[in-house]
Protein backbone atom coordinates (compact mmCIF):
# COMPACT_ATOMS: atom_id res chain seq x y z
CA UNK A 1 0.00 0.00 0.00
CA UNK A 2 1.93 3.18 -1.17
CA UNK A 3 1.01 6.66 1.33
CA UNK A 4 1.48 10.00 -0.59
CA UNK A 5 3.52 11.89 1.60
CA UNK A 6 0.63 13.93 3.32
CA UNK A 7 -0.83 10.85 4.66
CA UNK A 8 2.26 9.60 5.98
CA UNK A 9 2.70 12.80 8.02
CA UNK A 10 -1.15 12.66 9.08
CA UNK A 11 -0.69 9.03 10.40
CA UNK A 12 2.90 10.18 12.30
CA UNK A 13 0.86 12.94 13.74
CA UNK A 14 -1.70 10.56 14.81
CA UNK A 15 0.83 8.34 16.14
CA UNK A 16 2.47 11.11 18.09
CA UNK A 17 -0.35 12.46 19.61
CA UNK A 18 -1.24 9.15 20.70
CA UNK A 19 2.06 8.91 22.42
CA UNK A 20 2.19 12.02 23.98
CA UNK A 21 -1.60 11.88 25.53
CA UNK A 22 -0.37 8.48 26.97
CA UNK A 23 2.85 10.13 28.02
CA UNK A 24 0.31 12.52 29.89
CA UNK A 25 -1.80 10.36 31.15
CA UNK A 26 1.10 8.09 33.12
CA UNK A 27 2.61 10.69 34.40
CA UNK A 28 -0.91 12.13 36.12
CA UNK A 29 -1.04 8.72 37.55
CA UNK A 30 2.47 9.00 39.07
CA UNK A 31 1.69 12.43 39.84
CA UNK A 32 -1.50 11.18 42.53
CA UNK A 33 0.80 8.38 43.27
CA UNK A 34 3.61 10.51 44.43
CA UNK A 35 0.71 12.94 46.06
CA UNK A 36 -1.04 9.88 48.11
CA UNK A 37 2.32 8.58 49.46
CA UNK A 38 4.45 11.95 50.59
CA UNK A 39 1.00 12.15 52.80
CA UNK A 40 1.28 8.98 54.35
CA UNK A 41 4.59 9.80 55.31
CA UNK A 42 3.88 12.95 57.01
CA UNK A 43 0.64 11.08 58.75
CA UNK A 44 3.02 8.27 60.07
CA UNK A 45 6.60 7.97 59.15
CA UNK A 46 7.99 11.25 59.43
CA UNK A 47 8.88 12.71 62.90
CA UNK A 48 11.91 14.15 62.77
CA UNK A 49 12.69 16.20 59.36
CA UNK A 50 15.97 15.52 59.65
CA UNK A 51 15.71 12.21 58.30
CA UNK A 52 13.83 13.31 54.71
CA UNK A 53 17.26 13.51 53.14
CA UNK A 54 17.51 9.52 53.46
CA UNK A 55 14.28 8.83 50.89
CA UNK A 56 12.58 10.78 47.94
CA UNK A 57 9.25 10.64 46.38
CA UNK A 58 9.36 11.76 42.96
CA UNK A 59 8.25 11.23 39.36
CA UNK A 60 10.53 8.57 38.79
CA UNK A 61 9.49 6.48 42.00
CA UNK A 62 10.74 5.85 45.64
CA UNK A 63 14.43 5.97 46.42
CA UNK A 64 15.89 4.96 49.80
CA UNK A 65 19.64 6.56 50.64
CA UNK A 66 22.29 5.06 52.89
CA UNK A 67 25.00 7.00 53.76
CA UNK A 68 28.72 5.50 52.96
CA UNK A 69 32.33 6.86 53.66
CA UNK A 70 34.33 8.79 51.33
CA UNK A 71 37.48 7.16 50.04
CA UNK A 72 40.15 8.95 49.04
CA UNK A 73 42.77 6.62 47.02
CA UNK A 74 45.41 7.04 49.68
CA UNK A 75 43.15 5.68 52.52
CA UNK A 76 43.77 2.65 53.76
CA UNK A 77 41.46 -0.37 53.85
CA UNK A 78 40.52 -0.04 57.16
CA UNK A 79 38.86 3.41 56.35
CA UNK A 80 37.34 2.02 53.66
CA UNK A 81 34.68 0.10 55.69
CA UNK A 82 31.24 1.36 57.06
CA UNK A 83 31.95 0.19 60.70
CA UNK A 84 35.42 1.97 60.37
CA UNK A 85 33.66 5.43 59.36
CA UNK A 86 31.61 5.06 61.83
CA UNK A 87 34.27 4.66 64.19
CA UNK A 88 35.84 7.75 63.19
CA UNK A 89 33.33 10.47 63.72
CA UNK A 90 35.56 12.96 61.57
CA UNK A 91 35.21 10.16 58.22
CA UNK A 92 33.18 12.59 55.51
CA UNK A 93 30.51 10.62 54.28
CA UNK A 94 28.20 11.05 50.79
CA UNK A 95 24.37 9.90 49.90
CA UNK A 96 24.44 6.66 47.29
CA UNK A 97 21.06 5.14 46.34
CA UNK A 98 20.04 2.27 48.21
CA UNK A 99 16.93 1.20 46.78
CA UNK A 100 15.32 2.91 44.02
CA UNK A 101 11.62 1.68 43.34
CA UNK A 102 9.97 2.67 40.07
CA UNK A 103 6.37 3.48 39.78
CA UNK A 104 6.16 0.94 37.16
CA UNK A 105 6.84 -2.20 39.67
CA UNK A 106 5.35 -0.74 43.60
CA UNK A 107 2.24 -2.45 42.81
CA UNK A 108 3.83 -5.83 42.19
CA UNK A 109 6.36 -5.06 44.80
CA UNK A 110 3.53 -4.02 47.13
CA UNK A 111 1.86 -7.26 47.10
CA UNK A 112 5.09 -9.22 47.45
CA UNK A 113 5.64 -7.16 50.76
CA UNK A 114 2.63 -8.20 52.16
CA UNK A 115 2.68 -12.02 50.70
CA UNK A 116 6.01 -12.37 51.80
CA UNK A 117 8.08 -9.55 53.72
CA UNK A 118 11.02 -11.72 54.36
CA UNK A 119 11.70 -12.60 50.59
CA UNK A 120 11.09 -9.06 50.07
CA UNK A 121 13.41 -7.87 52.27
CA UNK A 122 16.62 -10.56 50.79
CA UNK A 123 15.62 -8.73 47.68
CA UNK A 124 15.88 -5.30 48.88
CA UNK A 125 19.49 -6.10 50.07
CA UNK A 126 20.03 -7.21 46.72
CA UNK A 127 18.94 -4.50 45.07
CA UNK A 128 16.87 -6.37 43.19
CA UNK A 129 13.54 -5.56 41.58
CA UNK A 130 10.24 -8.33 41.77
CA UNK A 131 9.36 -9.70 38.86
CA UNK A 132 5.43 -10.75 36.85
CA UNK A 133 7.03 -14.17 37.61
CA UNK A 134 6.93 -13.74 41.15
CA UNK A 135 4.30 -16.02 43.30
CA UNK A 136 2.53 -12.45 45.56
CA UNK A 137 -1.15 -14.08 46.22
CA UNK A 138 -2.23 -11.86 49.21
CA UNK A 139 -2.50 -13.69 52.78
CA UNK A 140 -6.06 -14.51 53.45
CA UNK A 141 -7.69 -12.35 56.43
CA UNK A 142 -8.90 -14.55 59.19
CA UNK A 143 -12.15 -14.73 59.77
CA UNK A 144 -14.37 -16.18 63.20
CA UNK A 145 -15.61 -19.26 62.31
CA UNK A 146 -19.42 -18.79 64.08
CA UNK A 147 -21.25 -21.40 66.10
CA UNK A 148 -18.50 -23.72 66.24
CA UNK A 149 -16.86 -24.68 69.49
CA UNK A 150 -13.58 -23.89 68.34
CA UNK A 151 -14.11 -20.41 66.86
CA UNK A 152 -10.76 -19.77 66.18
CA UNK A 153 -9.42 -22.90 64.43
CA UNK A 154 -6.84 -21.90 61.95
CA UNK A 155 -5.67 -18.23 63.30
CA UNK A 156 -2.24 -17.92 64.42
CA UNK A 157 -1.42 -15.16 67.43
CA UNK A 158 2.08 -13.90 67.96
CA UNK A 159 2.81 -12.93 72.09
CA UNK A 160 6.20 -11.33 72.71
CA UNK A 161 6.02 -10.61 76.57
CA UNK A 162 8.32 -7.74 77.53
CA UNK A 163 12.11 -7.93 78.87
CA UNK A 164 14.19 -10.70 80.28
CA UNK A 165 14.96 -10.57 83.97
CA UNK A 166 14.52 -13.90 85.80
CA UNK A 167 14.39 -12.21 89.38
CA UNK A 168 14.28 -8.60 91.38
CA UNK A 169 18.01 -8.22 91.01
CA UNK A 170 17.95 -8.49 87.36
CA UNK A 171 14.99 -6.54 87.24
CA UNK A 172 16.52 -3.53 88.78
CA UNK A 173 19.66 -3.73 85.99
CA UNK A 174 17.49 -3.83 83.45
CA UNK A 175 15.60 -1.18 84.97
CA UNK A 176 11.70 -2.60 84.59
CA UNK A 177 10.65 -2.95 88.16
CA UNK A 178 8.64 -0.96 90.86
CA UNK A 179 10.03 -1.49 94.47
CA UNK A 180 8.15 1.17 96.62
CA UNK A 181 7.94 1.34 100.20
CA UNK A 182 4.60 3.04 101.12
CA UNK A 183 3.42 5.66 103.91
CA UNK A 184 2.05 3.27 105.92
CA UNK A 185 6.00 1.39 105.99
CA UNK A 186 5.20 -1.92 103.36
CA UNK A 187 7.37 -2.56 101.08
CA UNK A 188 5.87 -3.62 97.59
CA UNK A 189 8.53 -4.96 95.05
CA UNK A 190 7.34 -7.18 91.77
CA UNK A 191 9.20 -6.75 88.29
CA UNK A 192 7.43 -6.24 84.58
CA UNK A 193 9.24 -9.40 82.92
CA UNK A 194 7.04 -11.92 84.77
CA UNK A 195 4.12 -9.68 84.80
CA UNK A 196 4.19 -9.73 80.88
CA UNK A 197 5.05 -13.52 80.82
CA UNK A 198 2.36 -15.04 82.64
CA UNK A 199 -0.10 -12.28 80.83
CA UNK A 200 0.73 -13.87 78.03
CA UNK A 201 0.78 -17.68 79.23
CA UNK A 202 -3.02 -17.06 80.81
CA UNK A 203 -3.60 -15.13 77.43
CA UNK A 204 -2.15 -17.92 75.20
CA UNK A 205 -4.67 -20.45 77.32
CA UNK A 206 -7.75 -19.08 76.34
CA UNK A 207 -6.69 -18.06 72.73
CA UNK A 208 -6.00 -22.19 72.20
CA UNK A 209 -8.82 -23.05 73.86
CA UNK A 210 -10.68 -21.39 71.25
CA UNK A 211 -9.04 -23.23 68.55
CA UNK A 212 -5.70 -20.76 68.03
CA UNK A 213 -2.39 -21.82 67.32
CA UNK A 214 -0.36 -19.14 69.70
CA UNK A 215 3.49 -18.69 69.82
CA UNK A 216 5.45 -17.04 72.37
CA UNK A 217 8.74 -15.74 71.61
CA UNK A 218 9.62 -16.63 75.18
CA UNK A 219 9.73 -20.13 76.66
CA UNK A 220 10.05 -19.35 80.49
CA UNK A 221 9.49 -15.60 82.18
CA UNK A 222 13.11 -15.72 82.64
CA UNK A 223 14.44 -16.39 79.69
CA UNK A 224 15.06 -14.38 76.68
CA UNK A 225 14.01 -15.30 73.33
CA UNK A 226 17.89 -16.69 72.58
CA UNK A 227 15.65 -19.43 75.42
CA UNK A 228 18.56 -18.88 77.57
CA UNK A 229 18.78 -16.53 80.69
CA UNK A 230 20.82 -13.63 80.56
CA UNK A 231 23.67 -15.39 83.13
CA UNK A 232 24.11 -17.85 80.50
CA UNK A 233 24.77 -16.05 77.50
CA UNK A 234 26.90 -13.49 79.28
CA UNK A 235 28.71 -16.54 80.70
CA UNK A 236 29.13 -18.03 77.28
CA UNK A 237 30.38 -14.58 76.16
CA UNK A 238 32.70 -14.34 78.85
CA UNK A 239 34.27 -17.76 77.77
CA UNK A 240 34.60 -16.66 74.26
CA UNK A 241 36.15 -13.29 75.26
CA UNK A 242 38.53 -14.89 76.92
CA UNK A 243 39.90 -17.76 74.67
CA UNK A 244 40.51 -14.68 72.48
CA UNK A 245 42.63 -13.14 75.39
CA UNK A 246 40.28 -10.57 76.24
CA UNK A 247 38.75 -9.73 79.72
CA UNK A 248 35.40 -8.29 80.87
CA UNK A 249 35.62 -5.71 83.36
CA UNK A 250 32.93 -5.54 86.25
CA UNK A 251 31.79 -1.98 84.69
CA UNK A 252 31.53 -3.52 81.30
CA UNK A 253 29.25 -6.12 81.72
CA UNK A 254 25.56 -3.91 81.85
CA UNK A 255 26.80 -1.80 78.41
CA UNK A 256 27.61 -5.38 77.00
CA UNK A 257 24.23 -6.59 77.14
CA UNK A 258 22.67 -2.98 76.30
CA UNK A 259 25.22 -2.67 72.90
CA UNK A 260 24.90 -6.88 72.38
CA UNK A 261 22.51 -9.03 73.71
CA UNK A 262 19.42 -6.83 74.13
CA UNK A 263 19.82 -6.24 70.20
CA UNK A 264 20.50 -10.08 69.69
CA UNK A 265 17.20 -10.61 71.82
CA UNK A 266 15.24 -8.35 70.16
CA UNK A 267 16.39 -9.58 66.35
CA UNK A 268 15.69 -13.28 67.84
CA UNK A 269 11.96 -12.15 69.29
CA UNK A 270 11.39 -10.70 65.70
CA UNK A 271 12.47 -13.65 63.83
CA UNK A 272 10.61 -16.09 66.02
CA UNK A 273 7.77 -13.82 65.16
CA UNK A 274 8.02 -13.18 61.78
CA UNK A 275 9.14 -17.39 60.70
CA UNK A 276 5.53 -17.58 62.30
CA UNK A 277 3.64 -15.21 60.16
CA UNK A 278 1.48 -14.62 62.67
CA UNK A 279 -2.53 -12.94 62.03
CA UNK A 280 -2.08 -11.10 64.74
CA UNK A 281 1.05 -10.52 66.91
CA UNK A 282 0.42 -8.46 70.76
CA UNK A 283 3.83 -7.18 72.46
CA UNK A 284 2.53 -7.20 75.96
CA UNK A 285 3.98 -4.39 78.27
CA UNK A 286 3.64 -3.09 81.50
CA UNK A 287 3.81 0.81 81.73
CA UNK A 288 4.80 3.28 84.52
CA UNK A 289 4.21 6.89 84.97
CA UNK A 290 6.38 9.15 82.71
CA UNK A 291 5.25 12.34 85.21
CA UNK A 292 6.46 10.15 88.54
CA UNK A 293 10.14 9.71 87.76
CA UNK A 294 12.05 8.32 89.60
CA UNK A 295 8.94 5.98 90.40
CA UNK A 296 10.27 5.87 94.25
CA UNK A 297 6.32 6.73 95.10
CA UNK A 298 3.06 5.95 94.35
CA UNK A 299 0.64 7.45 91.30
CA UNK A 300 -3.04 8.48 91.29
CA UNK A 301 -2.85 8.41 87.43
CA UNK A 302 -3.29 5.61 85.56
CA UNK A 303 -3.78 5.09 81.83
CA UNK A 304 -3.74 2.39 79.10
CA UNK A 305 -1.93 3.21 75.44
CA UNK A 306 -1.07 1.57 72.75
CA UNK A 307 1.60 2.13 69.82
CA UNK A 308 1.73 0.72 66.67
CA UNK A 309 5.16 1.07 63.93
CA UNK A 310 5.99 4.52 62.62
CA UNK A 311 7.38 8.05 64.07
CA UNK A 312 10.57 7.75 62.75
CA UNK A 313 13.17 10.06 64.71
CA UNK A 314 16.41 11.23 63.98
CA UNK A 315 19.20 8.65 63.17
CA UNK A 316 16.58 6.14 62.89
CA UNK A 317 16.78 5.41 59.04
CA UNK A 318 20.65 4.72 59.33
CA UNK A 319 20.73 1.21 58.81
CA UNK A 320 19.25 -1.16 56.14
CA UNK A 321 16.65 -2.89 58.01
CA UNK A 322 15.19 0.73 58.97
CA UNK A 323 14.86 1.81 55.63
CA UNK A 324 13.11 -1.28 54.23
CA UNK A 325 11.01 -1.14 57.07
CA UNK A 326 10.10 2.24 56.50
CA UNK A 327 9.35 1.39 52.72
CA UNK A 328 7.21 -1.70 53.77
CA UNK A 329 5.38 0.77 56.23
CA UNK A 330 4.86 3.64 53.58
CA UNK A 331 3.20 1.24 50.58
CA UNK A 332 1.59 -1.48 53.25
CA UNK A 333 -1.54 -1.04 55.38
CA UNK A 334 0.18 -3.02 58.69
CA UNK A 335 -0.02 0.40 60.15
CA UNK A 336 -3.81 1.53 59.73
CA UNK A 337 -4.62 -2.26 60.88
CA UNK A 338 -2.24 -1.88 63.97
CA UNK A 339 -4.21 0.86 64.58
CA UNK A 340 -7.71 -0.48 64.46
CA UNK A 341 -6.76 -3.92 66.11
CA UNK A 342 -4.94 -1.92 69.30
CA UNK A 343 -7.91 0.41 69.37
CA UNK A 344 -10.28 -2.74 70.28
CA UNK A 345 -7.75 -3.86 72.25
CA UNK A 346 -7.80 -0.49 74.38
CA UNK A 347 -11.63 -0.50 74.54
CA UNK A 348 -11.60 -3.90 75.89
CA UNK A 349 -9.04 -2.76 78.95
CA UNK A 350 -11.33 0.24 79.70
CA UNK A 351 -14.56 -2.15 79.65
CA UNK A 352 -13.37 -4.86 81.67
CA UNK A 353 -10.48 -3.22 83.76
CA UNK A 354 -12.21 0.06 84.60
CA UNK A 355 -8.59 1.78 82.55
CA UNK A 356 -9.43 4.63 80.77
CA UNK A 357 -7.34 5.82 77.76
CA UNK A 358 -4.55 8.28 77.66
CA UNK A 359 -6.20 11.23 76.39
CA UNK A 360 -4.79 13.46 73.96
CA UNK A 361 -3.81 15.90 76.12
CA UNK A 362 -1.69 14.14 78.88
CA UNK A 363 1.71 14.59 80.68
CA UNK A 364 3.68 12.08 79.42
CA UNK A 365 6.93 13.58 78.42
CA UNK A 366 7.69 10.82 75.73
CA UNK A 367 4.69 11.28 73.77
CA UNK A 368 5.58 14.94 72.21
CA UNK A 369 8.99 13.88 72.06
CA UNK A 370 9.19 10.46 69.99
CA UNK A 371 5.20 9.76 68.96
CA UNK A 372 2.54 11.12 66.35
CA UNK A 373 -1.15 10.62 67.04
CA UNK A 374 -3.59 8.49 65.28
CA UNK A 375 -7.32 8.59 64.10
CA UNK A 376 -7.79 6.72 67.59
CA UNK A 377 -7.35 7.85 70.77
CA UNK A 378 -4.58 6.87 73.04
CA UNK A 379 -2.89 5.02 70.05
CA UNK A 380 0.33 6.29 69.16
CA UNK A 381 2.95 5.73 66.08
CA UNK A 382 6.51 5.23 67.35
CA UNK A 383 9.86 3.56 66.26
CA UNK A 384 9.83 0.83 68.90
CA UNK A 385 12.57 -1.95 67.84
CA UNK A 386 9.94 -4.88 68.12
CA UNK A 387 7.29 -2.29 66.61
CA UNK A 388 9.18 -1.61 63.43
CA UNK A 389 10.77 -5.32 63.27
CA UNK A 390 7.62 -7.27 63.14
CA UNK A 391 5.84 -7.55 60.17
CA UNK A 392 1.80 -7.25 59.85
CA UNK A 393 -0.84 -6.52 62.06
CA UNK A 394 0.45 -6.01 65.72
CA UNK A 395 -0.64 -4.04 69.40
CA UNK A 396 2.75 -2.94 71.14
CA UNK A 397 0.19 -2.51 74.46
CA UNK A 398 0.90 -0.61 77.95
CA UNK A 399 -2.52 -1.78 80.08
CA UNK A 400 -1.96 0.43 83.01
CA UNK A 401 0.66 2.73 85.07
CA UNK A 402 2.12 -0.36 87.89
CA UNK A 403 2.79 2.32 90.28
CA UNK A 404 -0.49 3.80 90.35
CA UNK A 405 -1.66 3.79 93.88
CA UNK A 406 -4.42 0.65 93.49
CA UNK A 407 -2.60 -1.03 90.78
CA UNK A 408 0.28 -1.73 92.98
CA UNK A 409 -1.57 -3.33 95.64
CA UNK A 410 -3.23 -6.12 92.80
CA UNK A 411 0.39 -6.58 91.22
CA UNK A 412 2.19 -6.87 94.22
CA UNK A 413 -0.61 -9.99 95.38
CA UNK A 414 -0.30 -13.31 94.23
CA UNK A 415 -3.60 -14.32 95.53
CA UNK A 416 -4.62 -16.64 92.05
CA UNK A 417 -3.23 -20.22 91.34
CA UNK A 418 -1.74 -20.92 88.18
CA UNK A 419 -0.57 -24.30 86.83
CA UNK A 420 1.34 -24.82 90.58
CA UNK A 421 2.09 -20.73 90.41
CA UNK A 422 0.84 -18.34 92.63
CA UNK A 423 0.27 -15.35 90.43
CA UNK A 424 -1.30 -12.32 90.68
CA UNK A 425 -4.75 -12.08 90.03
CA UNK A 426 -4.84 -8.50 88.41
CA UNK A 427 -2.92 -10.23 85.45
CA UNK A 428 -5.65 -12.54 84.81
CA UNK A 429 -7.87 -9.76 84.52
CA UNK A 430 -5.41 -8.26 81.93
CA UNK A 431 -5.11 -11.11 79.78
CA UNK A 432 -8.76 -11.08 79.73
CA UNK A 433 -9.14 -7.94 78.79
CA UNK A 434 -6.77 -9.03 75.78
CA UNK A 435 -8.30 -11.88 74.82
CA UNK A 436 -11.92 -10.19 74.23
CA UNK A 437 -9.97 -7.36 72.76
CA UNK A 438 -8.80 -9.71 70.30
CA UNK A 439 -12.38 -11.37 69.64
CA UNK A 440 -13.83 -8.06 68.86
CA UNK A 441 -11.31 -7.13 66.39
CA UNK A 442 -11.82 -10.51 64.81
CA UNK A 443 -15.33 -10.08 64.65
CA UNK A 444 -15.76 -6.59 62.69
Amino acid sequence: MNFTLIERLLILSVFLLGSHCQGQHQEKSYASQKEFYEKRVQQYLLKDESIRGMFAISDSGITLYREVPIVKEKDTKATKSTDAAKKNKATKTKKEVEYHLPWQKLDIFKRLVIANPIETYEMYQRQKLPTGAMDVRRPRRFRVQTNSAQPLKGLRVALDPGHMAGSLEMAKKERKFVDITLKSGKRLSFYESKLAWYTCAVLADMLKEKGAEVRLTRNRFDLMALDSTYQQVFANYQKQQKKEGKTIKSWQKWPTFFKKFRKADFIARADKINQFQPHLTMIVHYNVDGSNAPWNKTTKQNHSMAFVSGSFMKNELSKTEHRFNFLRLLLTQDIEQSIDFSAEVLKAINKKLRIPTLPTQNNQPFIDRACMTTQQTGVYARNLSMARKVYGTLCFIEPLYQENEKEILKLAKNDYDYQGKKIPKRVVEVAEAYFDGIMAYLKK
